[in-house]
Formats: C-alpha cells, structure tokens, sequence
C-alpha cells in the first residue's frame, strides 16, 4: 500500500517533463519505499497499516518519492529548483520527526487493534471474594 502514487508526482514537485523519461515502475517503487519510510515514523505512534491518510501524508509521500528519484537520475543541488527539492525533502524528513514525536498531528485514521482484552481491563471470577460479614477475607490472586 502506498501513500501516493505517479500520478500525485507532478503535483507534489516534480514536473511531467521530468518525469517523463522515467519509466512508471519506476516511479511506482519510488513511491513505494517513500511509504515505507513514512511508516518508519508512523509506527512510534499509530497502529499500522493506516487505514486513511490525508493530503499531508500524501504530499509527505510524494516528496520523498521525488527526492530519491531526481537523487537516482541525477540533479544539481545548488540550483534553485533542484535545491528545492532537497529542502522539500528535509522539510518531510523533519515533519515525519514530529508526527512521531507528537509535537504535529498528522491526518490519518490507524487500525483499530482488534485484540481481545484491550478495551475492557475489568477481570470477571466466579470465585468468592470474602468480603460479606460472615467470613474472613480471601486471597485471590487474578
């Protein structure tokens, strides 16, 4: 599952001519490992796979995705456009940073752990407690 996709490239820093000569696998897997490095992140604090994410997660996605594939195919970093990209991705590395270290909310719905147990913590015995009038208290260890 990834966060973005080719088709969200262009939108989030990289133009279609310049994705042009790259082929779609290729931007599928760019798109790929950057939802996996975003997850990196989301798994300090949410409950994976997410089952919704917004535009930010998206956009987040996708300018990693960017990054790693001008970094593969080559780029000037001390040119205006291609050192945005950098920042961008700096800015994404950072952002994630603080989503995992609940400074930001990021919007996103997590799996609901379906374990049971975790949402009821009271313990139900059958085993008498000693607490009438008429007897003396039990030890029951739950």
């Amino acid at each position: 599952m990834s966060y973005c996709d080719p088709s969200d490239l262009p939108l989030y820093g990289l133009s279609a001519t310049a994705l042009a000569p790259i082929p779609l696998l290729t931007q599928q897997a760019a798109c790929d490992e950057a939802s996996e490095i975003c997850d990196t992140y989301f798994r300090d604090r949410y409950q994976l796979p997410l089952v919704a994410w917004g535009i930010d997660v998206r956009g987040a996605a996708a300018k990693i995705a960017v990054y790693n594939l001008m970094s593969t195919r080559g780029f000037n970093v001390s040119q205006g456009a291609d050192q945005n990209i950098r920042l961008r991705y700096e800015d994404t590395l950072k952002w994630l940073l603080q989503v995992a270290r609940q400074e930001v909310q990021a919007n996103v719905t997590p799996t609901q752990d379906q374990a049971p147990g975790y949402d009821d913590p009271s313990v139900v015995t059958n085993q008498p407690r000693g607490w009438d009038n008429y007897s003396s208290p039990t030890k029951i260890f739950v």
